[in-house]
Order: structure tokens, then C-alpha cells, then sequence
């Protein structure tokens, strides 16, 4: 595939971003978070609704995409592009 977007698109700078696996920051805040407040449009005002934790209602990643994550890393290496790994970066952002 990046082959293909390199032929199609010819771009002058090319990044690709991986979420690695650990915790993040949200996790730590999730922790004293046990129920947050939304606004409900039918009577327009507040609901109170149990927090379950930062990801709790995403749904797995399909199996065979699990099984290509692993790759990713080495197919990249093996480009003409640099490599950056950075646990726990969206504490930068």
C-alpha cells in the first residue's frame, strides 16, 4: 500500500504514526472518573452516566489487522524513510 500511495501521489514527505500498546496518560486520569455528565437533546438538560474507562466501549481490533501490527515496524525500517518508536507519546501532544 505504500508503494502504491508513493506512485499515485508522488508526496514530498510521507509519516506514518503507530499507537503502541501500554498505558496512557487518559488511563491514569480514567482512574478518579466514575461517572461524567452529557446532555441529553429530548429534554435538553444533564444526564449523570457511569464511566466505565477511556476505551471502554471500542470494539477489538479484527483479527487478521492484529496479525499484520507486528510487521509494520520492520516493513518500515527496511524503507528509504527514518524510524522514530516513542512509548506513551501522546503525552507530548
Amino acid at each position: 500500500m505504500l508503494r502504491k500511495l508513493r506512485a499515485d501521489f508522488n508526496p514530498e514527505y510521507l509519516a506514518a504514526v503507530f499507537d503502541l500498546s501500554g498505558p496512557t496518560f487518559r488511563d491514569e486520569q480514567a482512574k478518579s472518573v466514575t461517572s461524567v455528565r452529557r446532555f441529553d437533546l429530548k429534554t435538553q438538560t444533564f444526564q449523570e452516566t457511569a464511566y466505565h474507562g477511556y476505551k471502554a466501549n471500542r470494539k477489538e481490533m479484527p483479527l487478521d489487522l492484529v496479525q499484520q501490527v507486528p510487521t509494520y515496524g520492520a516493513r518500515w525500517r527496511r524503507t528509504a524513510f527514518q524510524f522514530w518508536s516513542k512509548k506513551a507519546l501522546r503525552r507530548m501532544m
